[in-house]
């Protein structure tokens, strides 16, 4: 269990012999949730395909969920979407209600109900999920769309709107998202992508020079048998 997860079951333990009112408890748990920083993704790794030391900003929101991957070492920041749909553009209307079941989508279709024959599948029933490698960093506020792949070691500035696979080690900007530039040289890229240091050790990880790109995948390179140990160890323990 995670020191975050310890804290925010401490967390609802005060409040439900402090506080009985549920709803009122409720609230004041997620505000407490919020200001520490503590988010569902964070405690709950697991259920959301989350990998080790990956972290995810306050407000981000992750769609089909059960199925969108984020690997190691990723850096979210806050109000992220990641897995957004689109809506059909060749139907009658954009509108969501024609892909909704009886009592489905109540606030937004004023109970319009639609004959099952004439309905519509879009949105959350069909979106592809999204596959976000190791060592990613996402900027603010940038958009995911669904399906879309984002390779190991590659940026996503503020604000951007990702519609196409992004390269790895490629920093995209812009929307829609456009390739800027490589992070490191082609060469460099392909020792790091077979490398993969984020399988390595945390506390021979910690240690290595970051700042010194080769230094590191020479260390990593003599040090090679500690990842391989690692990956068997982990799927030992699965």
């Amino acid at each position: 269990m995670t020191f975050q997860k310890n804290i925010t079951n401490l967390i609802r333990l005060i409040c439900s012999i402090c506080i009985p009112d549920k709803e009122k408890r409720r609230k004041i748990i997620n505000s407490i949730l919020i200001f520490l920083k503590i988010t569902d993704y964070s405690v709950n790794r697991k259920k959301y395909n989350i990998g080790e030391f990956s972290y995810i900003g306050k407000g981000t929101q992750i769609y089909n969920r059960a199925e969108t991957k984020i690997g190691k070492y990723c850096s979210i920041s806050h109000e992220v979407m990641i897995g957004l749909s689109q809506h059909p553009l060749d139907t009658l209307t954009t509108h969501g209600f024609i892909c909704c079941k009886d009592g489905d989508c109540i606030a937004i279709n004023n109970l319009l109900t639609v004959p099952e024959k004439n309905r519509v599948e879009f949105g959350d029933r069909l979106m592809p999920a999204c596959n976000i490698g190791n060592d990613v960093w996402i900027g603010y506020r940038a958009m995911i769309m669904d399906g879309v792949s984002i390779g190991d070691g590659a940026v996503v500035g503020a604000g951007a709107v990702v519609t196409k696979n992004v390269e790895p080690y490629t920093i995209v900007c812009g929307v829609p998202a456009k390739p800027m530039r490589k992070r490191f040289s082609e060469g460099v890229i392909e020792r790091l992508l077979e490398l993969k240091w984020w399988d390595y050790p945390p506390e021979f990880v910690e240690k290595l020079p970051f700042a010194d790109v080769e230094k590191c995948i020479e260390l990593l390179e003599q040090n090679i048998e500690l990842r391989d140990k690692c990956i068997k160890n982990k799927r030992d323990i699965k």
